[in-house]
């Protein structure tokens, strides 16, 4: 298996037909996992808010999710933080989601041949599914256009899990990747990045402690034809 990472969604090219692993660590991916987990019936994501707003005038049980700056939307119903999005909240529904960096990230990768959404949450099913692919591409979707530590310690995690049951050829953020993890755990990494910082400083550091959760839940979403399932 081939592996390449992307720091960051502006360097995401040459990924049609290939297999891609969206990692927004820092909330979006790992909303998507906790929020499809208690049993929401899909996610589907838009760049702006005013999309979102305007999709939502269409017949459905819509949630309108998202944030700006890690702030919940005016007038939205839940912002990014994985912990809001419990079952008694969004079992049944489905989620119109935005958010600065995670949405943007699956929106500039629709030519991949698969999507899947990664977090520390699901990196077991997720790497379970991966087994057959021949060609991986992980897409850090980075900090309002620029590289974070947090999303590259995911893509280490993935890559120190795949590297367990699979003959894997890394590029050289791969092998810095899974490398800054050896002596560092997950969580110690997502709070030193300045985009933890940041969050710790909204008041949400036990999102932190959330989003370093791994392995705890058995499955994997995926981008279809507009919108996230499992």
């Amino acid at each position: 298996m081939r592996v390449t990472v992307i720091p960051r969604t502006e360097e995401i090219n040459e990924i049609k037909e290939k297999t891609v692993v969206i990692i927004d660590v820092l909330r979006a991916t790992t909303s998507m996992v906790a929020a499809l987990a208690n049993g929401a019936k899909q996610i589907i994501p838009f760049l702006t808010p005013q999309e979102a707003k305007g999709y939502a005038t269409h017949s459905g049980d819509f949630l309108l999710c998202g944030e700006r700056k890690g702030v919940k939307l005016s007038g939205f119903d839940l912002g990014n933080s994985p912990r809001e999005f419990t079952r008694e909240r969004v079992e049944n529904k489905t989620l119109l989601m935005t958010t600065t960096n995670g949405t943007r990230a699956i929106n500039q990768s629709l030519s991949a041949k698969h999507i899947f959404i990664a977090s520390a949450l699901n990196v077991q099913a997720l790497v379970e599914r991966l087994k057959s692919e021949r060609e991986v591409v992980i897409v850090c979707a980075g900090t309002k256009g620029k590289f974070s530590l947090d999303d590259f310690a995911m893509a280490g995690l993935v890559i120190s899990f795949l590297e367990k049951n699979n003959d894997i050829d890394l590029d050289d953020l791969g092998v810095a990747a899974k490398l800054l993890l050896k002596d560092r755990t997950l969580y110690s990494l997502l709070a030193a990045s300045h985009h933890g910082e940041r969050l710790e400083n909204l008041g949400f550091n036990e999102d932190l402690v959330y989003c370093s959760q791994v392995g705890v839940i058995n499955l994997v979403p995926y981008y279809d034809a507009g919108v996230i399932k499992i």
